[in-house]
């Protein structure tokens, strides 16, 4: 405190009693901080001055020039120790001096040499941009140069900060230049996508410069002084290295679109909007956007580096999502990609609509680096199960991830700001996406060979489903030939036998009897597996035409009742010999259907025979009823039921559901396929409802036509 009251009074005696000098003088000759001068010369065209300044901060960023230029606040005053001025993320104002001095050695002579030595284009556009072409200005730079004037231009090279104001010494007091991407681009002392400011000195004279930056994102100042001559041809340089930059995204975003459209792969939109993301990106944070698209729309330039962020996290996550087809091969992994993408959507909501966004851009970051490193270990996860996709995958993510880590940590301060670090996460993106773009053609390239591989399986399958057929169709031809002789011999030796052969024998005869009623039941046995031969084989002819597409469908109006009538009638043997009640219940006044007549009847026979011969006790139901262009028919029964795991399979050709149950199987196998073959082809469908122990519902739909 005492201490403090000292510097108060020494400050307020030394305001006094050199009351006749110019404040800056004043600072001069009491030397109150220390000197840190920068010494140029004839020579110099560039020079960095980060490490050569002071510093200090305002946290309440209420302080003007003639506060922190007063003797009490030059000691609070920080001489940097850090080869570049970077404050991190930080809300607070700095104020940054300097000072400068030219060597009274200079000759003007040497200035006109460097400048014969630029370009016309680059000579005209400095000219132009001097003053923002103030004639007026620019005759003073000239009679300046005439007169050991020298002018040099200090730049703040960073094109993201809100407020920057520089303070030049004049006379007692200051002029300054306020700025800032929160101000119009007309408010900048010279057009470009840096912060520029021009100033002049004579031979031997100092000049202590004031300048204040605020921001409410990263903080980073790196502080350069230029030569008219030295920075058009920085300009120009850097100008060609963006322009590769941007031209390869802007080629690697067309390429991507192409493949969207002709693909019809949402895997390359969202890799084209990912690079465009990133383009956006990077012309916020280097201010072309501000200086050449979105031209003096501040608003715009506040929120475009955050927008971008939100946008490309969303990208990224969906884009790996697609990628690998995540949601069917890695659900865990696909929620994880899903919840980053729903962040950042949410994020970039919230940057839109409101100012708060800045105030989340360090967590955003940080939360992008997170799903950077989980982007990666899924891909070197995929890489170690030998998915070569994953190779490039791999690869692109580490070399991307080393430029962001490097951006981020010199956005918060760990590292210092200088070529490498403030264009690592441009150099790894480019990388990044052409090593993306090679996963893409590598995965275009495996899936490629797998449609082949696909095709000449479906082309064999099918192959060796016609061959199947056509087997088929030819043994059961082959077959029903001899069987039909065979059923006919059978059946007349036993209709002889009724009534000429069994009419002569006498009970008196014992074994005679054994013998006439053995060979009576023999030819029973042979006439009914002749029977059930025959229902095998035409099953699988009726399977086979089907699948081929060689049969012929009779399709005509038909009165569904007339067909439930028909199939009860002949199913009516069944019931004799088991306790069962038939119910049928239908919709009176049930339209006409177009179908094919008995193949809708052999459909209503499987149904109902198969309701029975798993139904020991109870009912089966047949019902049919109309919901609006549709005839609901459902057939039920109070038999054993089928498990929920076998419901699908009850479709499956040559599947016997009753092998589970039964001690053998009691069908062929093929009743169902064919029925629900007969369904689908009318258009409708079948489904099966069913609990064990409860019995179950078979049920199918026919439309009613349009």
């Amino acid at each position: 405190m005492i201490r403090n009251v000292l510097c108060l009074l020494l400050g307020t005696l030394m305001l006094g009693g050199f009351g006749f000098l110019p404040l800056p003088s004043v600072l001069h000759a009491m030397d109150i901080a220390p000197q840190l001068t920068v010494s140029l010369s004839e020579d110099t065209e560039f020079i960095d001055i980060s490490g050569k300044t002071m510093f200090f901060e305002d946290p309440g960023r209420h302080l003007s020039i003639y506060d922190v230029s007063t003797p009490l606040l030059l000691r609070s005053f920080q001489v940097n120790q850090n080869p570049d001025l970077n404050f991190g993320f930080n809300t607070s104002g700095f104020w940054i001096r300097f000072s400068v001095r030219l060597d009274s050695g200079t000759d003007t002579s040497e200035y006109k040499v460097g400048m014969k030595n630029v370009s016309q284009a680059d000579h005209d556009e400095y000219e132009v941009g001097i003053k923002h072409g103030s004639q007026a200005d620019h005759d003073e730079y000239k009679v300046g140069i005439k007169n050991g004037i020298r002018f040099f231009y200090i730049e703040v090279a960073s094109s993201f900060l809100d407020h920057v104001a520089l303070y030049k010494p004049r006379g007692d007091g200051w002029t300054s230049v306020i700025t800032g991407d929160g101000h119009p681009l007309a408010t900048r002392e010279i057009p470009h996508r840096n912060y520029l400011f021009q100033f002049k000195i004579l031979p031997g004279e100092t000049k202590t410069f004031y300048l204040y930056i605020q921001n409410q994102g990263s903080i980073q100042i790196p502080l350069h002084i230029w030569s008219p001559a030295g920075f058009v041809r920085q300009n120009a340089m850097e100008n060609i290295g963006m322009g590769i930059f941007y031209g390869i995204l802007a080629v690697m975003v067309l390429y991507n679109f192409i493949l969207w459209v002709v693909l019809k792969d949402s895997t390359h939109l969202f890799f084209s909007s990912y690079i465009l993301a990133w383009m956006g990106f990077q012309l916020a944070e280097s201010g072309l956007g501000y200086h050449y698209v979105w031209r003096d729309l501040s608003l715009i330039q506040e929120r475009a580096s955050d927008t971008f962020t939100g946008v490309g996290g969303v990208c990224m996550a969906v884009m790996t999502q697609l990628f690998f087809n995540t949601r069917a091969n890695f659900p865990r992994f696909h929620q994880c990609f899903s919840f980053f993408a729903w962040i950042f959507a949410l994020y970039t909501v919230i940057v839109i609509s409101s100012s708060l966004g800045r105030q989340y851009l360090e967590p955003a970051l940080m939360v992008m680096l997170l799903e950077c490193f989980v982007l990666l270990g899924f891909g070197l996860y995929q890489s170690y199960r030998h998915n070569s996709v994953a190779y490039w995958y791999s690869a692109g993510w580490f070399i991307f991830l080393v430029g962001m880590i490097s951006f981020i940590l010199m956005g918060m301060g760990f590292l210092p700001v200088n070529f490498f670090t403030r264009n690592a996460a441009q150099i790894g993106s480019v990388i990044q996406i052409v090593l993306l773009s090679l996963a893409a053609l590598d995965r275009m390239r495996l899936e490629r060979n797998r449609a082949k591989q696909f095709l000449v399986a479906k082309e064999r399958a099918e192959a060796a489903s016609a061959a199947k057929s056509s087997f088929l169709s030819i043994v059961s031809h082959e077959l029903r030939t001899p069987l039909t002789s065979i059923l006919g011999f059978a059946k007349l030796v036993r209709k002889k036998l009724d009534k000429v052969i069994l009419p002569l024998i006498t009970s008196e005869d014992k074994k005679v009897v054994r013998a006439a009623s053995q060979v009576t039941t023999n030819l029973d046995i042979i006439i009914g597996e002749g029977e059930r031969l025959t229902t095998l084989i035409n099953d699988v002819l009726d399977l086979a035409k089907i699948e081929a597409g060689r049969i012929e469908w009779k399709m005509a109006p038909a009165s569904i009742a007339h067909i439930v009538e028909k199939a009860v009638h002949s199913t009516s043997s069944l019931f004799e010999s088991k306790p069962l009640i038939l119910h049928v219940r239908l919709q009176e006044n049930i339209p006409l259907v177009t179908c094919d007549h008995d193949r809708i009847l052999q459909v209503f026979i499987n149904l109902i025979s198969n309701a029975v011969k798993f139904t020991e006790k109870g009912s089966v139901t047949v019902k049919v009823h109309q919901e609006e262009r549709w005839l609901f028919h459902q057939v039920i029964d109070t038999g054993i039921g089928i498990a929920p795991e076998n419901h699908s399979r009850v479709f499956e050709q040559f599947v016997q559901i009753e092998d589970t149950i039964a001690d053998k199987p009691r069908g062929t196998g093929l009743g169902m396929p064919i029925t629900k073959e007969i369904i689908e082809h009318h258009g409708g469908k079948i489904w099966i409802e069913s609990t064990p122990g409860k019995g179950s519902v078979f049920a199918f739909t026919l439309p009613l036509g349009p």
